[in-house]
């Protein structure tokens, strides 16, 4: 008897599916996955389609050789939008399929995995030497596998002994454990819950007659504090009285916000809530997940990667602050989870609900065409105006930097008027948030002699200063050195420039020696424990001034705080790309939004060296009408998103001479393009991107502009199809790219 042959999508960097022969009695079904021979590897593939036999024409085909599951890890919905992905992203199908994955589903038998321990953690937040160690070795992660470590020759007995790591035994759950059984669980408990105000209540009926029909999509558009998290939960409340079995995906765009949702889901419906984000451990991870996949969870809080949970039903989506560019992944798989999320209702059946209070211009326009529906927050739910912003115009300073070999203390471009504020908030027992535009101490060194910042030999941007000027690091590769090992003859010829979030800390510290200030940035954190601790001391009253970077302007809640200072703007604004303005907007409004959300009104105070900006005047005025009708017309003019699509194509190796020598090819290329790309498309480049250098790899790009998706692929596919066979070179191709630097 002939055996099926089945197409599986197998994890490796090429664009096709592989067939095999299925040698076991029970059938394929799509979405199972199995293991596979591949060259001289065995790699966990996933069943997509049965073929007929008859279609195989060549000899020698081989066989699956395992099954790891007995029924599909992918449900169909699922295997829609990756095979969507896979086609409008222009990535392999198997490597779609991967990054859907869990960790510790994609392989077949168990990894040892090095994990960070909590004293690794601190080290690594509070950048001592071995913490930078720990930090260019583990970047963002809170584990790696052994073979991961082993590639790049680390040595682990230093890092076992003084505590820092640990090692663990992953198994290889199956799709058996994962599933579980099927249930709703226990009846629905909720908790205590608010009145909803008169708007509030319209918006909500309206969204809850959407969530029951069961399909579109809606831009629920509400200022700051209008309560639009109430809203979520009185719709995930009215879906589960309908039908407990159904579920609801919660989608944040931040690490740092999910402690704050999960306490008020888990408040409003205990027992009913799961969480998954980038630091929990993979068995934590699978843990949450199958809480989903049996039922005995409704609703899912996390990131982008919570959009291919294995939900059972599937009924709601949303999407919390979609505005946010964290939606957006910029590595291997490029692809938007909020525009995926939208996808996927439509494969569900299930209606989608984006929300901001600074929308995206692409949802605002989807809303103001109709293809969205549209529903507005106009007011404050506990009948507040909304906080002032008081512009402060600042002129630059006159002082360039400071010689590193001086003995100065901390300073940072503070107006008096910022100053007095501060003074008077604290007087009244209130709290602050203070936002500064980057982390580390002092912006770059800057060497008198040779006229230049010092920079990374692995990129080329400038070294950032840390730790009151002790280490320069960079935020790109990690790689960093000590400026004690500078020529300590000659320090007087360095200048340390510009402040970020550990000088703003210390000179605070200064100015009010009698405050408990805490700091919150990317540096500190990247260790769970830190970044939960700190929100929660300064959720119970614990700080008084809480600094950091632009993770605090999104979307946090805390009653207490009166004053928001936002030290910058310019540098956001001046950036040579064309969702500068957008995201300078969306900074202003969604800082005022932390402050003035208790029972005492706000205050909001902006530094800026270009006050008669457009875009800043809009920000003070919170007027985003006026912000979007005048972005929208300048780049309707260009065909710029949302009335055009873009496509960046970049290329780039360690060997200048390869990038070369296919930008001249390119160069060529687009100059006997086709008549009907000359028509349908525009192209920016072959150029020289404003980061040439980064992480050892020379880079050169090209872009794609056009009103039209099939022209823009095709054109995509054209190139790739004549130089993306050149093993010398890496490519990353970006559709819709949330940044053009």
């Amino acid at each position: 008897m002939t055996k099926p042959h089945v197409a599986i999508a197998v994890p490796v960097p090429i664009a096709e599916l592989f067939t095999y022969e299925w040698p076991f009695d029970t059938p394929p079904v799509q979405g199972m996955r199995c293991l596979v021979p591949f060259g001289r590897r065995h790699l966990v593939g996933v069943v997509w389609e049965e073929l007929e036999p008859s279609l195989w024409q060549g000899k020698g085909l081989k066989s699956v050789a395992k099954l790891v599951d007995d029924q599909p890890f992918f449900r169909h919905s699922l295997i829609q939008l990756i095979q969507f992905m896979s086609q409008y992203y222009c990535h392999p199908i198997g490597e779609v399929v991967k990054g859907a994955m869990p960790a510790a589903t994609s392989h077949a038998g168990g990894k040892k995995k090095v994990c960070l321990t909590a004293l690794g953690g601190r080290e690594l937040a509070e950048q001592t030497p071995m913490g930078l160690e720990l930090k260019k070795t583990f970047g963002q992660r809170a584990s790696l596998t052994l073979s991961t470590l082993k590639k790049k020759n680390i040595d682990l007995k230093p890092l076992l002994k003084g505590g820092y790591v640990e090692t663990s035994s992953e198994e290889a759950w199956s799709v058996r454990t994962f599933v579980g059984n099927k249930s709703g669980g226990e009846p629905l408990v909720v908790g205590d819950k608010p009145v909803l105000t008169h708007e509030q209540l319209e918006v909500y009926q309206g969204l809850n007659q959407k969530v029951i029909e069961g399909k579109g999509t809606g831009l629920l558009h509400g200022v700051t504090g209008s309560g639009k998290t109430e809203i979520f939960l009185h719709l995930i409340e009215e879906v589960l009285n309908r039908d407990l079995s159904d579920q609801v995906l919660v989608m944040v765009p931040e690490i740092a916000l999910t402690p704050q949702m999960t306490r008020v889901f888990s408040q409003r419906f205990p027992g009913r809530v799961a969480v998954v984000h980038s630091q929990l451990t993979p068995k934590k991870r699978w843990e949450e997940l199958a809480k989903i996949s049996s039922g005995s969870a409704s609703v899912l809080i996390g990131p982008r990667s919570a959009l291919f949970a294995p939900f059972s039903r599937l009924k709601l989506l949303i999407v919390d602050e979609e505005h946010d560019s964290s939606y957006k992944q910029t590595s291997g798989l490029c692809y938007h989870s909020r525009d995926m999320a939208v996808l996927l209702g439509t494969f569900e059946g299930s209606f989608v609900l984006l929300a901001s209070a600074t929308p995206s211009l692409e949802s605002y326009h989807h809303a103001r065409t109709g293809k969205y529906a549209y529903f507005p927050l106009t007011s404050r739910a506990v009948s507040k105006s909304l906080p002032k912003i008081h512009l402060l115009a600042m002129k630059p300073e006159k002082k360039y930097g400071t010689a590193i070999g001086a003995v100065e203390e901390a300073h940072i471009p503070l107006s008096s008027e910022v100053v007095a504020a501060i003074h008077e908030t604290l007087a009244r027992q209130e709290q602050v948030i203070i936002l500064v535009n980057k982390r580390g101490y002092s912006y770059f060194l800057f060497d008198m002699e040779k006229k230049e910042a010092l920079q990374c030999p692995q990129c080329r941007i400038s070294l950032t200063l840390h730790q009151r000027n002790r280490v320069l690091i960079c935020h790109s590769c990690d790689h960093y050195r000590w400026v004690s090992d500078l020529d300590p003859a000659h320090k007087n010829r360095y200048l340390a420039v510009g402040y970020g979030s550990q000088q703003a800390e210390a000179y605070l510290g200064q100015l009010f020696p009698k405050a408990a200030i805490a700091r919150l940035d990317s540096d500190n954190a990247a260790h769970r424990d830190t970044l939960y601790q700190t929100l929660e001391q300064f959720r119970q009253g614990e700080i008084d001034i809480l600094v950091g970077t632009q993770i605090l302007a999104k979307g946090h809640d805390y009653p207490r705080v009166t004053l928001t200072v936002l030290l910058e703007v310019d540098q956001i604004l001046n950036l040579p790309d064309f969702r500068a303005g957008e995201r300078t907007f969306q900074l202003m409004v969604q800082a005022a939004g932390r402050s003035g959300r208790g029972d005492q009104p706000g205050r909001v105070l902006v530094q800026s060296m270009q006050s008669s900006h457009p875009v800043v005047q809009a920000g003070v005025e919170q007027n985003f009408p006026l912000f979007a009708e005048r972005e929208l017309a300048l780049r309707r003019s260009i065909g710029y998103p949302p009335f055009g699509r873009l496509v960046t194509i970049e290329w780039s190796s360690p060997k200048r001479e390869s990038v070369e020598g296919l930008m001249k090819a390119a160069e060529q290329w687009v100059e006997r393009r086709e008549e009907w790309a000359k028509r349908w498309v525009q192209v920016f480049g072959p150029a020289v991107p404003g980061v040439d250098f980064l992480k050892g790899q020379h880079r050169r790009m090209v872009s794609f502009l056009s009103t039209q998706v099939q022209p823009l692929h095709k054109i995509s596919q054209d190139f790739m199809t004549q130089f993306g066979s050149r093993r010398e070179l890496r490519f990353k191709i970006d559709v819709d790219p949330q940044s053009m630097i």
